[in-house]
């Protein structure tokens, strides 16, 4: 091959280095990219894809599944010996591709500041007994709204944007790509993946899954925008998910926060002090325990083999992205609320 083929690979080389050298300085990211090159990028593609009500990436999948097919079965034909490297050439410089698209157009907010460095939030160990009067607080609200709510319907045409734009002026950098999160019509297909929502970073497009438990979607909804508001790691967006639901003017929307947080903080009892976590369970009154039981039955019809498969694919995904607990990483999001709780007394 003349030195000509390997400039495209030398040239894409060199800015994958580029960028895996930025992304050592989360401050320069946080200012640079965060702040001000993603929400330009973003902004502009999500305007384009919520002008259609289903999930563009969703309807993709079969076709690039089918062009992929096709380019394999091409080069399996045209595979002589002397185009042997040729081809691992264009897979290699496809795969660069790939992968500066995925952290120009998102990625790198996995190297953005914590959110509790950009929060200024106080998140240090704390004793089970506060993990528990945070728990009582939101079990309280959740038991409240719940004696005046139909939870297994969801509210039609429920818009969450507004949830964002409430939030306080501390958090206001969340609230700059306006974006709605869309049913997946594979949804069945995520049910046995174990998936609540996924997002998509090309397109900039929030997906749920509209099986799960009604009373759970909102949340979920605002966990896959606070992806499109370039909130990366899953812990830090199911605790902006949480501050959203509570910030929006739907009892609906913020009965659905609190659930989230009262099955995070219900966990971490069971896991920290089982006696609290029995203490808790007496000031939850029957109605949100039965949705809670319809949570867990629901997850628990798809449990199998997939799921499994599933968690451990996603585990090495966050891992791969600096996210060195994996899938655990969902339960640091008490960490975070309750430094709120702490700062807001």
């Amino acid at each position: 091959m003349k030195w000509r083929s390997w400039l495209p690979t030398v040239v894409l080389a060199a800015a994958v280095l580029a960028l895996s050298l930025f992304s050592a300085y989360p401050k320069w990211v946080e200012v640079v990219y965060s702040r001000a090159v993603y929400p330009a990028i973003a902004s502009k593609i999500a305007w384009f894809t919520r002008q259609f009500g289903m999930s563009i990436g969703e309807l993709l999948i079969p076709v690039l599944f089918l062009m992929a097919l096709y380019c394999v079965y091409r080069m399996w034909r045209s595979f002589p010996k002397r185009r042997a490297f040729r081809i691992l050439v264009i897979v290699v410089n496809f795969l660069l591709c790939v992968f500066l698209m995925f952290q120009s157009l998102w990625g790198l907010n996995y190297s953005r500041l914590p959110l509790k460095e950009s929060l200024q939030l106080d998140v240090h160990p704390r004793p089970a007994e506060e993990v528990y009067d945070l728990a009582v607080w939101h079990v309280t609200k959740a038991n409240q709204l719940c004696a005046g709510l139909d939870t297994e319907v969801l509210p039609p045409q429920l818009d969450l944007w507004s949830g964002y734009e409430n939030l306080p002026d501390a958090y206001a950098v969340f609230s700059r790509v306006k974006g709605r999160a869309k049913p997946l019509i594979s949804s069945v297909f995520f049910s046995y993946a174990g998936i609540a929502g996924i997002y998509n970073p090309f397109l900039a497009e929030p997906n749920y899954n509209a099986m799960q438990s009604p009373f759970m979607q909102p949340v979920t909804m605002a966990h896959e925008m606070a992806h499109l508001q370039g909130v990366a790691r899953e812990d830090e967006a199911n605790f902006i998910a949480v501050m959203v639901c509570l910030n929006h003017e739907s009892d609906y929307v913020k009965y659905s926060g609190h659930m989230l947080a009262v099955i995070h903080l219900l966990n971490t009892l069971y896991d920290t002090d089982p006696e609290l976590w029995l203490a808790l369970k007496n000031h939850i009154s029957q109605p949100v325990m039965d949705d809670l039981k319809a949570n867990n039955d629901f997850w628990n019809r798809y449990d199998g083999w997939f799921e499994d498969l599933s968690t451990e694919m996603n585990n090495t995904y966050l891992k791969a992205n600096g996210q060195a607990d994996g899938v655990r990483s969902y339960g640091r999001m008490v960490d975070l609320l309750l430094a709120t709780f702490e700062k807001s007394k």
